[in-house]
C-alpha cells in the first residue's frame, strides 16, 4: 500500500469525516493504483466508491487490490478509465482530489469542476505536495524527478484557488515528513458556503527534491 506517510495519510482526512458523518459515496479522480482509495475502502465499509484514473494498467492493479484485500471485493467499488469524471451524471458526498492538482493545467478550473460533482453539504478533499521554499532553484534541481509537476503550492495558494472556483475551505491541515519537510498538505472544501472554521497548519522547513519540477513564481 505504500508508506504511511507518502499514501494513506493523504486519506485520513476523507475517512475521518465519513466517519463522522455517515456519508455514503465516494468519488476519487486521479485514483492511480488505489493506493488512497484501499484505506478509504477499509476504514469505511458502508460507503460506495468510483475510482476515475486514465492509466488503465493502475486500475487493474486497484482492482487485484479489491478482489484481493477486501471481505467484499469489487462490491463497492466502480473503476472508470477516463481523464476526468466531469460527465459521470452523478454528485458524490465525498470527492477527493489527492495528489493530482499540482499535475493540472488550471487548478481553479478543475476545483471548479470538482465542486458540481459534490452533493449539498459534501465535501471536496483536496491534497499536494507541501509549497516550494526554494522559489524554483533548489541546489539539487539536476538531480529532480521529472513527475509531471507543474507547479507547488503554498497554503495561501489552495486556499485563493479554491476560493476562486466558488468554493470555501473548511479545512487545511499539513503533517511534517523527513528532515523537517512538509509532504502532504490536506484541504477540506464546500461549495457556495462559508464554513468558518479556522485554517491550522506547521511550517514545513524544507522541500523534498520530488516535490515539484517547476514551480510557478508568485
Amino acid at each position: 500500500e505504500g508508506g504511511r506517510e507518502s499514501t494513506e495519510s493523504r486519506a485520513d482526512m476523507t475517512i475521518e469525516w465519513l466517519k463522522e458523518t455517515k456519508k455514503t459515496t465516494v468519488l476519487e479522480v486521479g485514483c492511480a493504483d488505489g493506493s488512497t482509495g484501499m484505506p478509504v475502502l477499509r476504514e469505511c465499509p458502508w460507503v460506495t466508491y468510483t475510482g476515475v484514473d486514465a492509466n488503465a494498467g493502475a486500475l487493474e492493479m486497484f482492482k487485484k487490490r479489491c478482489e484481493k484485500k477486501l471481505p467484499d471485493g469489487m462490491n463497492r467499488v466502480r473503476l472508470v478509465n477516463a481523464l476526468n469524471a466531469e460527465n459521470s451524471g452523478s454528485q458524490y458526498d465525498a470527492v477527493m482530489f489527492l495528489e493530482v492538482i499540482e499535475h493540472v493545467p488550471d487548478p481553479v478550473e478543475s476545483i471548479r469542476k470538482l465542486l458540481l460533482l459534490v452533493k449539498p453539504g459534501g465535501r471536496l478533499f483536496l491534497s499536494t505536495p507541501w509549497g516550494s521554499y526554494d522559489q524554483g532553484d533548489p541546489p539539487y534541481k539536476d538531480r529532480r524527478d521529472p513527475r509531471g509537476h507543474v507547479r507547488a503550492m503554498v497554503p495561501r495558494d489552495v486556499a485563493s484557488a479554491v476560493e476562486q472556483a466558488g468554493g470555501r475551505v473548511d479545512t487545511m491541515i499539513g503533517n511534517l515528513g523527513i528532515a523537517g519537510a512538509g509532504t502532504c498538505l490536506r484541504v477540506s472544501a464546500a461549495a457556495g458556503e462559508y464554513l468558518g472554521h479556522p485554517l491550522t497548519f506547521v511550517i514545513a522547513g524544507a522541500l523534498l527534491q520530488w516535490n515539484a519540477t517547476h514551480v510557478i513564481r508568485n
